[in-house]
This record gives structure tokens, sequence and C-alpha cells, in this order.
């Protein structure tokens, strides 16, 4: 019973980082369902929350500007409430350009500064930004191009982050590069249920008041979406650009604020309901199974000593013990390797994924212990 448990677990565990990427990419491919997309322009409101980022509020309403789309047909609002630094006087300085921008001393969230900016929407189609997501210039054109199909309601854009501006870029770059690949698989099966709240495209008639309690706004609005029996998919041509967080444990920090929203929301009552039966699956694969993954590794690697000691599954277990154990011990030499030569990327990429499980477990406990808040302490970039 032991060796079975034990390749039972190192099977979810796999199947959660290979297995489902495979999976979605054969379902795409036998049952492709393309999205009818057309160069459109629609009214579009650019809404921007903006929370102390006096450093970069500047760089995004220019970047913001500068982008290749009617200007007449774009409204730019920057929500700056709560702000104690000069954000909210830096973004005024745009407003003989048209930018609105709204701040009040008052802090309550992202979720709330969304919806205020929404009400003062005029746009027929709404992209939400974070102040540190800079924009190709063609981003918002490739947003909304999704939106000519009537069964598209929100359309997510590609997060990537700026390679080498601090110790877990590369990983960082790698890991968004890996979640592209579902993403773009499963929208070419239906909808995708990986959204980021740095870049996302929804219509206005949509667009439901987000809950203030919410932690995950982004995870909210493409439930929302799904909800409505409309599709959620992924644009992969619509490229917003960051700074990564300066370490691991800044990483760390946003994840695990991350990961208690996610059990926020998947132990809500009527999570589960009103959803089709591929979009669950996919919630299922792609986002609880992750959830669980720290539990399933450690149950796996002690499912796995007690099988060997027990002398259970022969030189099979023996094999999945120490390939295991060599997994931790190169997580181990990531978190002391520096550079990026070649030979230290392996390491580092194991140190990621094992933080990344960590994180996870903080998280819960972040989550259990009733601290989660929509108000959190922002990561150093």
């Amino acid at each position: 019973m032991i060796a079975t448990v034990t390749i039972v677990l190192l099977g979810l565990v796999g199947y959660v980082y290979v297995g489902y990427p495979l999976l979605a990419a054969l379902w795409a491919r036998t049952f492709p369902r393309p999205v009818a997309m057309a160069d459109i322009e629609p009214t579009v409101s650019l809404v921007i929350a903006a929370y102390n980022e006096a450093g970069v509020i500047e760089e995004k309403i220019t970047n913001s500007l500068a982008l290749d789309y009617p200007r007449d047909r774009l409204q730019i609002i920057v929500v700056a409430d709560g702000s104690s630094d000069a954000t909210a006087d830096v973004a005024r300085g745009f407003e003989h350009r048209g930018v609105l921008v709204l701040h009040m001393p008052q802090r309550r969230g992202k979720s709330a500064a969304l919806n205020r900016g929404v009400a003062h929407a005029v746009g027929e189609a709404l992209v939400l930004s974070d102040a540190n997501a800079f924009y190709r210039p063609d981003a918002i054109r490739k947003l909304v191009r999704n939106l000519a199909d009537p069964q598209v309601g929100l359309v997510s854009g590609n997060k990537t982050v700026r390679h080498g501006s601090s110790r877990i870029a590369d990983q960082e770059g790698s890991y968004w590069k890996y979640e592209s690949f579902i993403k773009k698989a499963e929208t070419r099966s239906g909808s995708t249920v990986g959204v980021v709240g740095e870049i996302n495209a929804i219509r206005r008639g949509l667009y439901p008041e987000i809950p203030e309690h919410i932690i995950n706004d982004d995870a909210y609005l493409c439930l929302a979406v799904l909800r409505r029996g409309l599709r959620v998919v992924y644009e992969p041509e619509a490229i917003s650009c960051e700074t990564p967080a300066q370490s691991m444990g800044e990483e760390v920090a946003r994840r695990k604020r991350m990961v208690a929203g996610r059990y926020q929301q998947m132990l809500a009552p009527g999570f589960w309901t009103r959803l089709g039966a591929s979009d669950l699956f996919k919630l299922a694969s792609h986002k609880l199974l992750r959830l669980l993954l720290p539990f399933l590794m450690i149950g796996a690697l002690l499912a796995n000593v007690l099988a060997v000691l027990a002398g259970e599954g022969g030189g099979l277990l023996v094999l999945t013990l120490a390939a295991q154990l060599a997994a931790y011990a190169l997580a181990g030499l990531g978190m002391l390797v520096r550079g990026s030569s070649g030979w230290a990327r392996l390491p580092k990429a194991a140190f990621y994924i094992v933080s990344s499980n960590l994180a996870v477990l903080d998280g819960v406990g972040y989550y259990l212990s009733g601290r989660a808040s929509v108000l959190w302490k922002k990561a150093a970039r």
C-alpha cells in the first residue's frame, strides 16, 4: 500500500507539471475552437491601479499615451487611492493630456480601486492594468481584436519580465513562458482559467463590481465571465513587461498573498457551481492541484522513504527516492549559486520551484490565520 501511495502521489505531481500541459495541448489539437478575431477599434478605458507608485507612474502614463491606439478612443484613468507618496501629484501632471486622476486618502485595496475607476469609465472595453506593467505599443489592439468574437468576454495578455534585472529574473521569466504554453493550449480548446491582473480586457457590460474583500481580482473577473457562458482567452501577442521581484523572498511574499486569494475563492460557497465541465476540469488541473502540490510532494517523499525502509516496490522506489533527494539537493545548491551561467540554471530553477511550493504552504497558513487582506506590502522591484 505504501508503494502504491508513493506512485500515486508522484504521478499527481508529474501530472501537474508535465501531464496536464501536454494533455491541454493534445485537447487543443483534437478539438480546436478558434477565436474569430478582427481588427476593430472599440472605445477603450484603460484603468491603472496605482498605490504608492511614484517611482514608476510617470513612465507608465507616458507608456500609455504612446500606445498605438486612436487617442480619441482611449480613455486613461489612474486610481491612486490610499497613496501617501507623490503618485497622485505626478499623475495630475498629465491631466492636460486627458488623463483622469482619482485619489482619496483611504486605502481600500485594488478591487475597490478598480471599481472606482470603472465607475468613471466610458469605453466599450475596459483594460485593467498595474502601474508597473508597461505595454508594447500594439498591446491594446492585440487584446481587443479578440472581442470581435461575440463569444469572447475577457482577454488576458502576456505577462513578461525584464531579464537580468534581479537574481530571479530568468527563473520568473521561464515560469511565465511555461504558463503561456498552458494558457495558449487552453484557449485553443475554449477558455483559459489563468489570467493576470497586469493586462486584461473585459467588455464593459460584463464587469461586475468586485467585492472589496476579494484578494485576487483577476481570478474573480475570469470566473464571472465563465459563469456567463462566455469565453476567457489568452492573447500571447498582447505583451506587458515588468520588473521582477528583487529576491526570492519578495517573490515568495507575492505568491503567499496570491495563494491566500486562491483559497479564499475556492473555499467560498458556490465557487464550483455554474461552470461548464471543461472549465471545471481546467480549474482543477491548472489551479486546484497546484494548491495541493506541496502536500503531494511532502507526502510522496515520506511515503517513498517508508516504502524503501519496508522493502516495498523494489528497485523502482529506490530510484524514485534517489531522484527526489537529488532534486531537493539541487534546489539547495540553487539557493547558494550566483550568476546565470549555463550550469547554474538547473539548480536555480529547482530552487525556484521548491521555494514557490513553500510559498504555497505559507499562503495556506496565511489564509487560515485570518490575516490575509486586500491590503498588502508592495514587493521591492
